[in-house]
Protein backbone atom coordinates (compact mmCIF):
# COMPACT_ATOMS: atom_id res chain seq x y z
CA UNK A 1 0.00 0.00 0.00
CA UNK A 2 1.57 3.12 -1.02
CA UNK A 3 1.34 6.49 0.88
CA UNK A 4 -1.59 7.76 -0.96
CA UNK A 5 -3.60 5.34 -0.46
CA UNK A 6 -2.83 5.22 3.17
CA UNK A 7 -3.83 8.71 3.26
CA UNK A 8 -6.73 8.58 1.57
CA UNK A 9 -8.37 5.56 3.59
CA UNK A 10 -7.15 7.17 6.77
CA UNK A 11 -9.38 10.39 5.90
CA UNK A 12 -12.37 8.27 4.74
CA UNK A 13 -13.99 9.31 7.96
CA UNK A 14 -13.47 12.94 7.44
CA UNK A 15 -14.15 12.22 3.77
CA UNK A 16 -17.59 10.76 3.63
CA UNK A 17 -19.57 12.92 6.61
CA UNK A 18 -18.19 15.81 4.28
CA UNK A 19 -19.70 14.19 1.75
CA UNK A 20 -23.34 14.46 3.42
CA UNK A 21 -22.80 17.35 4.13
CA UNK A 22 -22.07 18.91 0.38
CA UNK A 23 -24.94 16.69 -0.50
CA UNK A 24 -27.49 17.85 1.83
CA UNK A 25 -26.21 21.18 0.98
CA UNK A 26 -26.54 21.10 -2.66
CA UNK A 27 -29.40 19.14 -3.10
CA UNK A 28 -31.89 20.56 -0.37
CA UNK A 29 -31.41 18.30 2.19
CA UNK A 30 -32.24 14.93 0.39
CA UNK A 31 -35.84 15.69 -0.28
CA UNK A 32 -34.19 13.34 -3.55
CA UNK A 33 -36.40 9.69 -2.90
CA UNK A 34 -34.64 7.38 -1.44
CA UNK A 35 -33.44 4.89 -4.36
CA UNK A 36 -34.61 0.86 -3.85
CA UNK A 37 -33.27 -2.19 -5.93
CA UNK A 38 -36.62 -3.73 -5.33
CA UNK A 39 -39.11 -1.11 -6.29
CA UNK A 40 -40.90 -3.28 -9.04
CA UNK A 41 -42.02 -5.36 -6.18
CA UNK A 42 -43.31 -2.41 -4.39
CA UNK A 43 -44.26 0.17 -6.93
CA UNK A 44 -46.41 2.51 -4.33
CA UNK A 45 -42.52 3.87 -3.00
CA UNK A 46 -42.24 5.63 -6.40
CA UNK A 47 -45.88 5.42 -7.98
CA UNK A 48 -49.54 6.77 -5.88
CA UNK A 49 -51.47 5.48 -8.83
CA UNK A 50 -50.48 1.42 -7.45
CA UNK A 51 -52.63 2.07 -4.73
CA UNK A 52 -55.03 -0.70 -4.68
CA UNK A 53 -54.08 -1.90 -7.68
CA UNK A 54 -54.66 -5.82 -6.88
CA UNK A 55 -57.80 -7.32 -5.02
CA UNK A 56 -56.14 -8.22 -1.84
CA UNK A 57 -54.46 -5.46 1.00
CA UNK A 58 -51.16 -5.36 0.34
CA UNK A 59 -48.98 -4.82 3.49
CA UNK A 60 -44.79 -4.52 3.14
CA UNK A 61 -41.38 -4.01 5.19
CA UNK A 62 -38.28 -3.66 3.83
CA UNK A 63 -34.67 -2.17 4.91
CA UNK A 64 -31.79 -1.79 2.91
CA UNK A 65 -28.16 -1.20 4.25
CA UNK A 66 -26.25 1.20 1.72
CA UNK A 67 -22.56 0.63 1.63
CA UNK A 68 -21.64 -1.62 4.66
CA UNK A 69 -18.39 -1.47 6.43
CA UNK A 70 -18.65 2.77 6.40
CA UNK A 71 -19.14 4.39 9.44
CA UNK A 72 -22.63 6.47 8.85
CA UNK A 73 -23.51 5.23 5.48
CA UNK A 74 -27.49 5.58 4.40
CA UNK A 75 -29.43 3.73 6.07
CA UNK A 76 -33.12 3.38 4.66
CA UNK A 77 -36.42 1.55 5.98
CA UNK A 78 -39.88 1.09 4.39
CA UNK A 79 -43.85 0.23 5.00
CA UNK A 80 -46.39 0.34 2.97
CA UNK A 81 -50.16 -0.91 3.11
CA UNK A 82 -52.83 -0.69 0.53
CA UNK A 83 -55.99 -2.16 -0.10
CA UNK A 84 -59.05 -1.25 -3.05
CA UNK A 85 -62.53 -0.29 -2.48
CA UNK A 86 -65.18 -1.70 -4.63
CA UNK A 87 -62.81 -3.95 -6.86
CA UNK A 88 -65.41 -6.04 -8.38
CA UNK A 89 -62.74 -7.38 -11.16
CA UNK A 90 -62.92 -11.17 -11.67
CA UNK A 91 -60.15 -13.31 -12.71
CA UNK A 92 -60.71 -17.48 -13.94
CA UNK A 93 -56.92 -18.57 -11.93
CA UNK A 94 -55.36 -17.28 -8.90
CA UNK A 95 -51.69 -17.32 -10.55
CA UNK A 96 -50.84 -15.48 -13.88
CA UNK A 97 -50.23 -19.13 -15.19
CA UNK A 98 -53.24 -21.02 -17.16
CA UNK A 99 -52.99 -24.93 -18.36
CA UNK A 100 -51.62 -23.42 -22.01
CA UNK A 101 -50.01 -20.47 -23.34
CA UNK A 102 -53.14 -20.28 -25.43
CA UNK A 103 -55.46 -20.86 -21.96
CA UNK A 104 -53.76 -16.99 -20.96
CA UNK A 105 -54.89 -15.68 -23.75
CA UNK A 106 -58.48 -16.73 -23.49
CA UNK A 107 -58.62 -16.50 -19.89
CA UNK A 108 -57.42 -12.25 -20.72
CA UNK A 109 -60.79 -12.31 -22.68
CA UNK A 110 -62.55 -13.58 -20.24
CA UNK A 111 -61.61 -10.92 -17.61
CA UNK A 112 -63.78 -8.56 -16.52
CA UNK A 113 -62.17 -5.46 -15.27
CA UNK A 114 -64.27 -3.02 -12.68
CA UNK A 115 -63.70 0.24 -11.58
CA UNK A 116 -62.38 1.12 -8.42
CA UNK A 117 -60.66 3.15 -5.89
CA UNK A 118 -57.54 2.13 -3.67
CA UNK A 119 -56.09 3.58 -0.30
CA UNK A 120 -52.94 3.34 0.76
CA UNK A 121 -50.27 4.45 3.78
CA UNK A 122 -46.88 4.97 3.55
CA UNK A 123 -43.55 5.65 5.67
CA UNK A 124 -40.33 5.78 4.60
CA UNK A 125 -37.47 6.72 6.99
CA UNK A 126 -33.78 7.17 6.07
CA UNK A 127 -30.86 8.04 8.04
CA UNK A 128 -27.20 8.98 6.64
CA UNK A 129 -24.19 10.28 9.04
CA UNK A 130 -25.79 13.38 10.80
CA UNK A 131 -28.91 13.29 8.98
CA UNK A 132 -32.61 12.45 8.89
CA UNK A 133 -35.84 11.96 6.84
CA UNK A 134 -39.05 10.72 7.89
CA UNK A 135 -41.66 10.62 5.45
CA UNK A 136 -45.40 9.62 5.84
CA UNK A 137 -47.94 9.90 3.37
CA UNK A 138 -51.81 8.86 2.47
CA UNK A 139 -52.31 7.31 -1.35
CA UNK A 140 -55.68 7.32 -3.30
CA UNK A 141 -55.64 6.14 -6.89
CA UNK A 142 -58.67 5.62 -8.96
CA UNK A 143 -58.18 2.98 -11.34
CA UNK A 144 -60.74 3.35 -14.96
CA UNK A 145 -60.74 0.56 -17.06
CA UNK A 146 -59.68 0.99 -20.80
CA UNK A 147 -60.33 -2.46 -21.57
CA UNK A 148 -61.49 -5.66 -20.73
CA UNK A 149 -57.66 -6.54 -20.25
CA UNK A 150 -56.13 -2.49 -19.37
CA UNK A 151 -56.62 -0.55 -17.03
CA UNK A 152 -55.49 3.46 -16.32
CA UNK A 153 -54.87 4.61 -12.60
CA UNK A 154 -54.66 8.13 -11.19
CA UNK A 155 -53.35 8.25 -8.22
CA UNK A 156 -51.73 10.99 -5.41
CA UNK A 157 -50.08 10.72 -2.14
CA UNK A 158 -49.73 13.37 0.81
CA UNK A 159 -48.40 13.97 3.66
CA UNK A 160 -45.28 15.20 5.94
CA UNK A 161 -41.54 14.81 5.46
CA UNK A 162 -39.41 15.61 8.72
CA UNK A 163 -35.45 16.72 7.72
CA UNK A 164 -32.81 16.67 10.52
CA UNK A 165 -29.73 17.59 11.20
CA UNK A 166 -27.74 16.22 14.14
CA UNK A 167 -24.46 18.49 14.48
CA UNK A 168 -23.46 16.57 17.71
CA UNK A 169 -22.97 13.49 15.31
CA UNK A 170 -20.50 15.08 12.34
CA UNK A 171 -16.34 14.06 12.92
CA UNK A 172 -15.16 17.21 10.51
CA UNK A 173 -11.53 19.20 10.39
CA UNK A 174 -11.99 22.10 12.36
CA UNK A 175 -14.26 24.89 10.46
CA UNK A 176 -15.87 22.91 8.39
CA UNK A 177 -19.25 23.80 10.77
CA UNK A 178 -18.13 27.35 11.41
CA UNK A 179 -21.44 28.53 11.02
CA UNK A 180 -23.41 29.42 13.80
CA UNK A 181 -26.46 28.96 12.27
CA UNK A 182 -26.05 25.58 11.79
CA UNK A 183 -27.90 23.95 14.52
CA UNK A 184 -29.54 20.43 15.52
CA UNK A 185 -33.18 20.42 14.78
CA UNK A 186 -35.85 18.79 13.11
CA UNK A 187 -38.28 20.34 10.32
CA UNK A 188 -41.47 19.36 9.13
CA UNK A 189 -42.55 20.20 5.61
CA UNK A 190 -45.67 19.16 3.55
CA UNK A 191 -45.56 16.83 0.91
CA UNK A 192 -47.60 15.79 -2.30
CA UNK A 193 -46.75 13.40 -5.09
CA UNK A 194 -48.97 12.36 -8.01
CA UNK A 195 -48.66 9.57 -10.69
CA UNK A 196 -50.22 7.67 -13.61
CA UNK A 197 -50.03 3.91 -14.32
CA UNK A 198 -51.30 2.07 -17.59
CA UNK A 199 -51.64 -1.84 -16.84
CA UNK A 200 -52.85 -4.87 -17.58
CA UNK A 201 -51.32 -8.89 -16.88
CA UNK A 202 -48.63 -8.26 -20.00
CA UNK A 203 -47.14 -5.10 -19.57
CA UNK A 204 -47.11 -2.16 -17.68
CA UNK A 205 -46.35 2.00 -18.20
CA UNK A 206 -45.81 4.64 -15.25
CA UNK A 207 -45.26 8.27 -14.70
CA UNK A 208 -44.90 10.02 -11.48
CA UNK A 209 -43.89 13.31 -10.04
CA UNK A 210 -42.87 13.76 -6.13
CA UNK A 211 -42.10 16.64 -3.94
CA UNK A 212 -44.49 18.66 -6.34
CA UNK A 213 -44.96 21.75 -3.40
CA UNK A 214 -41.82 24.08 -3.31
CA UNK A 215 -40.72 24.12 0.20
CA UNK A 216 -37.72 26.15 1.24
CA UNK A 217 -35.38 25.32 3.94
CA UNK A 218 -34.11 28.00 6.27
CA UNK A 219 -30.16 28.69 7.13
CA UNK A 220 -30.89 27.11 10.86
CA UNK A 221 -31.62 23.78 9.70
CA UNK A 222 -28.26 23.79 6.79
CA UNK A 223 -25.10 25.35 5.89
CA UNK A 224 -27.19 27.26 3.18
CA UNK A 225 -30.88 27.56 2.27
CA UNK A 226 -31.86 25.54 -0.40
CA UNK A 227 -35.65 24.11 -1.67
CA UNK A 228 -36.99 20.76 -2.10
CA UNK A 229 -36.12 19.67 -5.84
CA UNK A 230 -38.98 17.68 -8.24
CA UNK A 231 -38.09 14.09 -8.89
CA UNK A 232 -39.64 12.72 -12.04
CA UNK A 233 -39.61 8.69 -12.04
CA UNK A 234 -41.14 6.47 -15.21
CA UNK A 235 -41.32 2.81 -15.45
CA UNK A 236 -42.07 0.21 -18.06
CA UNK A 237 -42.00 -3.72 -18.21
CA UNK A 238 -43.36 -6.28 -20.50
CA UNK A 239 -44.45 -9.84 -18.57
CA UNK A 240 -42.99 -12.89 -22.03
CA UNK A 241 -44.61 -16.27 -21.27
CA UNK A 242 -41.74 -18.83 -22.30
CA UNK A 243 -43.63 -21.97 -21.24
CA UNK A 244 -46.36 -23.36 -18.87
CA UNK A 245 -43.64 -22.89 -15.90
CA UNK A 246 -41.06 -20.18 -16.57
CA UNK A 247 -41.72 -16.10 -17.21
CA UNK A 248 -39.65 -13.23 -18.00
CA UNK A 249 -39.96 -9.57 -17.29
CA UNK A 250 -37.53 -7.34 -18.57
CA UNK A 251 -38.24 -4.02 -17.25
CA UNK A 252 -37.11 -0.05 -16.58
CA UNK A 253 -36.62 2.67 -14.33
CA UNK A 254 -35.49 6.19 -15.72
CA UNK A 255 -35.30 8.75 -12.85
CA UNK A 256 -34.40 12.54 -12.97
CA UNK A 257 -34.43 15.36 -10.34
CA UNK A 258 -31.97 18.41 -10.57
CA UNK A 259 -28.93 19.21 -10.23
CA UNK A 260 -28.41 15.31 -10.68
CA UNK A 261 -28.00 13.59 -14.17
CA UNK A 262 -30.94 11.26 -15.77
CA UNK A 263 -30.23 7.98 -14.59
CA UNK A 264 -31.52 4.77 -16.13
CA UNK A 265 -32.04 1.17 -14.18
CA UNK A 266 -32.09 -1.68 -16.66
CA UNK A 267 -33.91 -5.08 -15.18
CA UNK A 268 -34.22 -8.55 -16.08
CA UNK A 269 -36.59 -11.36 -13.83
CA UNK A 270 -37.25 -14.57 -14.28
CA UNK A 271 -39.74 -16.68 -12.41
CA UNK A 272 -41.12 -20.28 -12.11
CA UNK A 273 -44.34 -21.21 -12.23
CA UNK A 274 -44.81 -17.65 -10.02
CA UNK A 275 -43.16 -18.91 -6.50
CA UNK A 276 -39.27 -18.65 -7.30
CA UNK A 277 -37.74 -15.80 -9.00
CA UNK A 278 -34.41 -14.43 -9.83
CA UNK A 279 -33.21 -11.33 -10.97
CA UNK A 280 -30.26 -8.80 -12.31
CA UNK A 281 -30.66 -5.01 -12.69
CA UNK A 282 -28.07 -2.81 -13.99
CA UNK A 283 -28.29 0.76 -12.30
CA UNK A 284 -26.41 3.48 -15.00
CA UNK A 285 -22.54 4.28 -13.57
CA UNK A 286 -23.83 2.91 -10.26
CA UNK A 287 -23.60 0.14 -9.41
CA UNK A 288 -24.89 -4.30 -10.70
CA UNK A 289 -27.67 -6.14 -8.77
CA UNK A 290 -28.25 -9.52 -8.03
CA UNK A 291 -32.05 -10.46 -6.72
CA UNK A 292 -33.78 -13.47 -5.47
CA UNK A 293 -36.88 -14.20 -3.76
CA UNK A 294 -39.50 -16.62 -3.31
CA UNK A 295 -43.61 -16.61 -2.69
CA UNK A 296 -43.79 -18.82 0.37
CA UNK A 297 -47.53 -19.18 0.22
CA UNK A 298 -50.65 -17.02 -0.98
CA UNK A 299 -50.43 -14.63 2.60
CA UNK A 300 -46.58 -13.97 2.46
CA UNK A 301 -43.42 -13.65 0.58
CA UNK A 302 -39.56 -11.93 0.89
CA UNK A 303 -37.12 -10.89 -1.28
CA UNK A 304 -33.27 -9.81 -1.03
CA UNK A 305 -31.01 -7.98 -3.59
CA UNK A 306 -27.26 -7.29 -3.19
CA UNK A 307 -25.58 -3.88 -5.38
CA UNK A 308 -22.08 -4.06 -5.78
CA UNK A 309 -20.79 -1.16 -6.51
CA UNK A 310 -19.07 -0.12 -9.59
CA UNK A 311 -18.41 3.61 -9.69
CA UNK A 312 -15.24 5.06 -8.29
CA UNK A 313 -16.40 4.43 -5.22
CA UNK A 314 -16.16 0.51 -4.95
CA UNK A 315 -12.26 0.90 -3.82
CA UNK A 316 -13.61 2.26 -0.65
CA UNK A 317 -17.51 1.18 -0.23
CA UNK A 318 -18.87 -2.18 0.57
CA UNK A 319 -21.67 -3.59 -1.27
CA UNK A 320 -25.67 -2.85 -0.68
CA UNK A 321 -28.04 -5.08 0.98
CA UNK A 322 -32.04 -4.78 1.04
CA UNK A 323 -34.77 -7.27 1.94
CA UNK A 324 -38.51 -7.11 2.21
CA UNK A 325 -41.11 -9.32 3.48
CA UNK A 326 -44.75 -8.84 2.06
CA UNK A 327 -47.95 -9.86 3.10
CA UNK A 328 -50.75 -11.05 1.11
CA UNK A 329 -54.05 -9.79 3.33
CA UNK A 330 -57.65 -11.06 2.70
CA UNK A 331 -56.21 -13.17 -0.30
CA UNK A 332 -59.50 -14.92 -1.32
CA UNK A 333 -58.50 -15.98 -4.80
CA UNK A 334 -55.14 -17.15 -3.15
CA UNK A 335 -52.96 -15.64 -5.47
CA UNK A 336 -48.99 -16.39 -5.30
CA UNK A 337 -47.93 -13.04 -6.43
CA UNK A 338 -48.99 -9.44 -7.95
CA UNK A 339 -51.04 -10.40 -11.05
CA UNK A 340 -50.43 -6.55 -11.93
CA UNK A 341 -47.39 -5.46 -11.07
CA UNK A 342 -45.10 -8.51 -10.96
Amino acid sequence: MNWMDWNFRGSIRFIIPGLFGIFLNSFALGQIKPQFTQYIYNGLLLNPAITGIEDYTDLRFGFRDQWTGIQDAPKTFFFTVQTPLGNKNTHQTPTSFSQSLEGITNEENLEYLSPHHGIGFIAIGDKYGPFTQLNVDISYAYHIPLSNRTSLALGFSGGIYEVGLNTQSLVLPSGILADPSVKSNNRIFPDLNLGLFLYNRRYFLGASISNIIDNNFGSDLIINSGSTTKNYFFTAGYKLYLSRTFSLLPSILFKYYRPEPASLDINLKASYLDRIWLGASVRQNDSFSILAGINISPLYNIGYSYDYTTSPLSSYVGGTHEIFIGFLINNINHHLCPRNVW
